[in-house]
């Protein structure tokens, strides 16, 4: 009798210990995945992170336990670029929600070959009878900013300007004049990173 209580509460300490240390060297790792996205969690090593994920997360498998450390945690979706993040992970659970994502350059392209007539109606191609033409033309985001250079006709007469277009409920709408640069301080409703790659593209 005495030899099987021994044994069933060597046990119970046994589980107890094994309960303890999962509890503290590991995590409940949840994903609120919406619209198809999937989260990707790789071990962060010094070389980088590993290429063969530790758990992958979508909507038909939420949850996985994972132990704490660094990983690099890549949200992902079919038309839409991947957006990586690094995380630590050392509490007994931790939550990912879903994150905005923008297009791939393909997808834009597409988009932008669909969208070009709306766009070019409200382009002014004549300043001050200086005759334009557009080049370096792209979308950015989910399509709904466009950025344009316009090039003069006689560039060693005129200046070479910059032009970007918002869609708004389903119009394209002018939101920056053609001008020689685009100062972000003047337009903070443009994403800044709209204002850069338009000003950047030559």
């Amino acid at each position: 009798m005495n030899r099987r209580l021994i044994f069933f509460v060597t046990l119970g300490v046994l589980a107890l210990t094994i309960i303890a240390y999962l509890l503290t060297h590991f995590s409940f790792v949840s994903f609120d995945a919406k619209e198809g996205t999937t989260l990707s969690l790789h071990t962060k090593q010094k070389n980088g992170a590993s290429d063969k994920p530790t758990a992958i997360l979508n909507q038909s498998q939420k949850i996985a336990f994972i132990a704490h450390g660094s990983y690099r945690a890549v949200f992902s979706r079919p038309d839409f670029e991947d957006k990586p993040e690094d995380v630590s992970i050392e509490s007994l659970s931790h939550s990912f929600s879903t994150p905005d994502l923008n297009y791939t350059e393909a997808k834009l392209e597409n988009i932008l070959t669909q969208e070009k007539d709306s766009i070019h109606k409200i382009v002014p191609l004549a300043t001050d009878k200086i005759q334009y033409t557009i080049s370096r033309e792209k979308l950015y985001l989910k399509g709904e900013w466009y950025g344009a250079t316009l090039r003069p006709s006689d560039p060693s007469t005129a200046d070479i300007l910059k032009v970007i277009c918002h869609k708004i409920d389903g119009s394209w709408k002018m939101v920056v004049s053609p001008r020689i640069t685009i100062f972000k301080g003047e337009f903070p409703d443009v994403p800044p990173p709209v204002i850069s790659s338009t000003v950047n593209n030559r």
